[in-house]
C-alpha cells in the first residue's frame, strides 16, 4: 500500500513537536543548576561577609571610664569656667553651656549639681551637635527648640520643640541630676536620673550625634559636672509608669 504524502507529513510533524518539548527540558535543566550554584557562591559570600563583620566589631572596643568635660559658652560674658565648674556672672542674662565632646558611641552619663544663687529656673538635656546657642537664639528661640531636650527644674516637665510632657520629679539646688544616653540602642534612648533615681520619662530615636547642655541664669549662681563618664551598661531599667516620648515629635500630656 502507498503511503499517503499527507498522512506522512503530519506524522513526521507530529513526531518532531513531540521531540520539542524534550529539547526544551534540558536547557531548563541546565539553568536551573546554574541558578543553585549561584545562590550557593551568594550563600558563602554573604557569610563570609557577615564573619568580616564580626570580626571588624570585635576589634571596636567602646572604652570605658571618665571623660573630661569641655564647657562652651554661648557668650564668654555670661559667666566663667573653672574645669568641670561654670559660674554665672553677676548679670542677670540667660547662660546656654554645652559640654564637649559629641557623643556618638555607647552609654554616656552626664550629671549636673547645682547652687541657684538668684532666680528660679535652670534646665539639663540634651542637643543635637549642630546646635549652637548665641545671645541672639537660646534654647527656645527659631530652631534652636527643635534640636534640644530640656528637663526643667522647678516642674519637672520635659519640653521639646513646642511641646511638653510632665511625670518627672522637679528638682533643686544641691541635688545630683544626671542625664544619661544610650547610643548602643535600638532605637537611641535618653533617661534622666534624680539622685540616682531613674525617671519614668524618657526620650526615644535622639540623633546619632549628641552633646549634652544646661541651663543657668541666676547672678553668681553655678553649676559643677560630677560625674562624666562612659558606662559599661545602662544604668536604666524601667520603674512604675515608665513612658517614652520621641525625639522629633510634639509631645503633651495623656
Amino acid at each position: 500500500m502507498s503511503h499517503n504524502p499527507i498522512s506522512w507529513l503530519k506524522s513526521k510533524l507530529s513526531k518532531k513537536e513531540d521531540k520539542e518539548p524534550k529539547q526544551e527540558e534540558q536547557p531548563t535543566k541546565q539553568n536551573q543548576e546554574k541558578v543553585e550554584k549561584v545562590e550557593q557562591v551568594e550563600e558563602v559570600e554573604k557569610a563570609e561577609e557577615q564573619q568580616e563583620v564580626r570580626e571588624e566589631e570585635k576589634k571596636i572596643v567602646v572604652r570605658t571610664g571618665p571623660i573630661t568635660p569641655e564647657l562652651v559658652l554661648d557668650e564668654d560674658e555670661h559667666g566663667s569656667v573653672q574645669g568641670g565648674t561654670f559660674i554665672h556672672s553677676q548679670k542677670s542674662e540667660d547662660a546656654c553651656i554645652t559640654v564637649n565632646p559629641i557623643i556618638t558611641t555607647g552609654v554616656v552619663r552626664c550629671e549636673f549639681v547645682f547652687d541657684l544663687k538668684q532666680g528660679k529656673m535652670f534646665i539639663v538635656g540634651i542637643a543635637d551637635y549642630r546646635l549652637n546657642f548665641t545671645r541672639e537664639r537660646s534654647f527656645w528661640d527659631d530652631d534652636n527648640k527643635n534640636l534640644n531636650i530640656r528637663y526643667i527644674n522647678y516642674s519637672g516637665v520635659l519640653n521639646h520643640i513646642a511641646g511638653a510632657v510632665s511625670g518627672n520629679t522637679i528638682y533643686k539646688s544641691g541635688q545630683k541630676i544626671a542625664v544619661e544616653v544610650n547610643m548602643g540602642a535600638v532605637p537611641r534612648t535618653c533617661h534622666f536620673f534624680v539622685d540616682e533615681i531613674e525617671q519614668p520619662i524618657h526620650v526615644i530615636n535622639i540623633p546619632q550625634y549628641i552633646r549634652f547642655w544646661s541651663f543657668i541664669a541666676g547672678q553668681n549662681s553655678y553649676f559643677t559636672i560630677t560625674r562624666f563618664e562612659r558606662l559599661e551598661n545602662s544604668s536604666a531599667h524601667g520603674v512604675e509608669g515608665s513612658k517614652a516620648v520621641e525625639y522629633g515629635k510634639v509631645w503633651e500630656d495623656d
